[in-house]
């Protein structure tokens, strides 16, 4: 409900009911005669909207119109607002609701009644609009395709996609989730997704996950993802949680992505960077500039450094050695990288 100042008619020859059927909007002008309600005048718009020429509707019951010939909580609301407004006079009533139209349809509208008053206060009619909030079969079409085009766009992407209501069921995943894991939709939905994680992998997946949707934050997880052929392939899953428009905690939402290759990669490298600091042998690394970017443990231990931020190549040589110009050491290093290339 929303209040406003009353219509008041200041100009005793303005001719309310012509004015009414001027408005673009879709109007009509009543009678406060209760319980009639007489039709004293109706826009184009409202008898486009009613199926009916407009100028067939003056002196019919407001009643008598096909739309309010119901028994439904938006007519009883209607009725209620009309009466309020022939009571009070100083308030309009402000109404959503659904009304059955022509053919077995319905339209959402918004309805709105303003008073419309005499200059001493005297209520001469009552000014109902409806605004439609139906959505046109143009419009309906159109967003059926874009939501089509959506779900097209969704299912096509290579990554899994998932999302899981409040309670951290899972409600939706994509097609590559099946195609990959072999699980049918009906096995991964709530938490059936865990079943595709590795045994050694899934009560640390499965706890990690439970907690951020306690807590409503983001998160990140590995783990070995089982494959329709019974391999199992390292993934990276990340999720964010969902809010509606007042703040409300909907569940979550992520992706699921192959890491696998990246993953044995990094397995590699800290292997050698394993190995390399076990060794009792000197291992470094110097950048073409002669500075030192790393030295293993038992390499530190033979000059005695604590570590080689800010060291050169120059600092490692004996101060009785006459070192070759500092500008030579790129010089020779490039060199070595040539002659390694080529041979």
């Amino acid at each position: 409900m929303a209040h406003e100042t009353p219509i008041v008619n200041t100009l005793p020859g303005l001719d309310i009911s012509t004015l009414c059927t001027w408005l673009p909007s879709s109007s009509v002008l009543l009678q406060p005669n209760a319980p009639q309600y007489t039709i004293v005048a109706a826009s184009a718009a409202f008898g486009d909207l009613m199926d009916i020429p407009h100028h067939l509707l003056p002196g019919k019951s407001y009643w008598d119109l096909p739309s309010f010939q119901t028994s439904s909580e938006t007519v009883t609301s209607i009725r209620t607002s009309l009466e309020t407004i022939q009571t009070h006079k100083e308030h309009r009533q402000v109404l959503y609701g659904r009304l059955p139209m022509q053919q077995g349809q319905e339209k959402t509208v918004i309805i709105t009644h303003q008073p419309v008053l005499s200059t001493n206060g005297t209520l001469l009619y009552i000014l109902q609009t409806v605004e439609d909030k139906s959505t046109s079969p143009q419009e309906l079409h159109a967003a059926n395709d874009s939501e089509l085009q959506l779900q097209q766009l969704i299912e096509s992407v290579p990554a899994i996609l998932w999302m899981t209501a409040a309670d951290g069921q899972c409600t939706y995943l994509n097609k590559p989730w099946c195609a990959i894991t072999g699980q049918t939709l009906e096995e991964a939905l709530g938490y059936g997704w865990l079943g595709a994680t590795h045994p050694d992998d899934k009560e640390a997946a499965g706890n990690l996950f439970i907690e951020a949707n306690k807590q409503h934050t983001a998160f990140t997880v590995r783990y070995r993802l089982r494959q329709q052929d019974g391999s199992y392939r390292w993934v990276i899953d990340k999720g964010k949680p969902r809010f509606d428009s007042a703040g409300n905690y909907l569940g979550m939402i992520g992706t699921v992505l192959d890491i696998h290759d990246q993953k044995l990669a990094e397995d590699r490298s800290q292997n050698l960077i394993s190995i390399i600091e076990a060794s009792q042998e000197f291992v470094g690394l110097a950048n073409l500039d002669a500075t030192i970017s790393f030295i293993n443990p038992a390499g530190l231990r033979m000059l005695g450094w604590e570590g080689v931020a800010g060291k050169t190549v120059l600092d490692a040589i004996h101060p009785t050695i006459k070192p070759l110009p500092r500008s030579y050491y790129p010089f020779c290093l490039q060199k070595v990288i040539s002659r390694k290339r080529s041979g």
